[in-house]
């Protein structure tokens, strides 16, 4: 049985998909987040595994209404099926997606959904040895945008640097 996201569970993600070209709402953003931290780095066979998303858990640890998440989730989640991002910054030509199957069959009554990941975005989450960063995902649950979300994450990249400077082309490619 999985875990139920808190406030004090780790992101971890790869170094390479954090500087990537994302482009989404905070929702879509928060529900992701959600999701990766249901994994541990050291997970095996997640190809095929769904993640249940439960309303309620999702609105309490993001400290939001569960009657007004119902749609909101269900929106943030069929644009999470939808959504892609660049594997390489500077090619706008390769896209891969993030879900492979987003179901919402036992939504009405249970008030879950179920998510599963794509193949190529797996990596980025798994078998995490180097080039990698986690945070707890109470650092991002107050932030009230994606693209605070974004710059968090990015800047929490380059933690381990005693000194970060990124061109503001650069940051403006990053965050769309």
């Amino acid at each position: 049985m999985e875990e139920t996201p808190t406030i004090q569970s780790l992101v971890s993600q790869s170094n390479d998909f954090i500087l990537t070209r994302q482009k989404m709402t905070l929702g879509e953003k928060r529900l992701l987040l959600y999701a990766i931290s249901k994994i541990s780095p050291n997970d095996k066979n997640l190809e095929e595994r769904k993640f249940n998303i439960n309303v309620k858990e999702y609105s309490t640890t993001f400290g939001l209404d569960p009657n007004y998440q119902y749609t909101a989730i269900r929106e943030s989640a069929t644009k999470l099926f939808e959504n892609f991002y660049y594997p390489d910054p500077k090619n706008k030509k390769k896209k891969t997606r993030y879900l492979t199957t987003y179901d919402e069959s036992e939504f009405e009554g249970l008030g879950y959904i179920k998510i599963t990941f794509t193949p190529e975005f797996l990596p980025h989450l798994v078998k995490l040895h180097e080039y990698f960063t986690s945070f707890k995902l109470y650092n991002v649950i107050f932030l009230k945008s994606f693209k605070h979300v974004r710059m968090y994450e990015i800047f929490k990249s380059y933690e381990y640097r005693k000194r970060f400077e990124i061109s503001v082309d650069e940051l403006k490619q990053i965050l769309e």
